[in-house]
């Protein structure tokens, strides 16, 4: 476990609040130099505490669906599950996948279409080791509910939100667009200049300007949610679980009531719903008597409407990106018709 102390706790905060921030404005911010900013982020990388900076692109209402799978294998052993887990990390499809604790063994969130479009690239992907699975579970995720916040806003006078604004319709991407999202999509503290550079390299000409004006643009218009850090929890030594309470049904105002009651619960740091009512909660806690605090808390605050419940560890994170390379492929393919 690694140790933090307040100086590196308010650095994570801002770079997960926005990863594109500048270590000179970090540095007012938290109180140090930008040279003592700088030398703490690097050693935050080195130790892995941060992985990457993701740029949260909004993938779902550019036409690509999220779907949840569960994956059980058949014959478990570690070295069978590392097999799997790395075909699964070279799919282009995938945008995240975790080590997942009993009745489970992976769990992954693959882009699709359609239904159709799911079927047609799971048997792919399961062609290369269908021997292995014992069983599967998929659901189709609806909206979400509470995006990930900022880290240790505890430690902010003023604490703030991303501010996430819905897509406008009759969105129209072009190619230096889209190109521009995958780039960033690995890492969100590219600057503008490095972005052009490669942007030179691989299609045309665009000056760093040209770039800030495009990528103020996808945000303003909901495209681009939010910049952040990605960290190990592990690392800092949190209890990482994900929890899923089945619905007898989610109206309307239960979905509002349930935002309203977990929206300031810090140990959730994200909630999203499924079509068949299920409501899948992701808890980080320094210790297990907090996961349970927080299991006890939603189960009382919901116990008419609950049918049924899974606690699922989580282990280790395999995958996260949110520009797979067949999203990749697809909005190039329509932004050059």
């Amino acid at each position: 476990m690694i140790e933090l102390d307040s100086k590196d706790k308010k650095i994570i905060h801002f770079l997960s609040l926005n990863a594109r921030d500048s270590d000179s404005r970090i540095s007012k911010e938290v109180g140090l130099s930008r040279a003592a900013v700088t030398y703490r982020i690097k050693r935050l990388e080195k130790t892995g505490v941060i992985t990457k900076y993701v740029s949260w692109i909004n993938t779902f209402e550019l036409g690509h669906n999220n779907f949840h799978v569960y994956l059980k294998l058949k014959n478990f052993s570690a070295d069978k599950q590392n097999k799997i887990i790395k075909i699964i990390k070279e799919n282009p499809n995938i945008k995240w996948m975790v080590s997942i604790g009993w009745p489970y063994d992976l769990f992954f969130v693959m882009s699709a279409k359609d239904l159709r479009d799911l079927d047609i690239k799971l048997k792919e992907l399961y062609s290369n080791f269908e021997e292995d699975i014992l069983s599967t579970k998929i659901h189709i995720v609806d909206s979400i509910i509470k995006d990930i916040p900022p880290f240790f806003s505890e430690l902010v006078k003023f604490p703030q939100q991303q501010l996430i604004k819905p897509l406008k319709k009759s969105v129209k991407l072009d190619t230096t667009d889209v190109n521009i999202l995958n780039i960033i999509s690995e890492n969100a503290r590219m600057n503008v200049t490095e972005i052009a550079h490669m942007l030179k390299k691989k299609t045309k000409e665009i000056t760093p300007e040209a770039v800030s004006y495009r990528l103020k643009k996808m945000k303003k218009i909901g495209i681009l949610k939010k910049f952040s850090a990605d960290l190990d929890y592990r690392k800092l030594g949190f209890h990482w679980f994900m929890l899923i309470f089945k619905f007898n049904k989610v109206t309307e105002n239960l979905d509002k009531k349930i935002r309203t009651a977990f929206m300031n619960r810090d140990k959730i740091r994200y909630i999203d719903k499924t079509i068949d009512h299920r409501i899948r909660f992701q808890i980080l806690a320094n210790t297990l008597e907090e996961v349970n605090e927080e299991i006890t808390n939603i189960r009382g605050t919901f116990e008419n409407h609950i049918e049924e419940f899974e606690v699922l560890p989580l282990f280790e994170q395999h995958v996260l990106t949110t520009m797979p390379k067949s999203v990749y492929e697809d909005l190039s393919n329509s932004a050059r018709k």
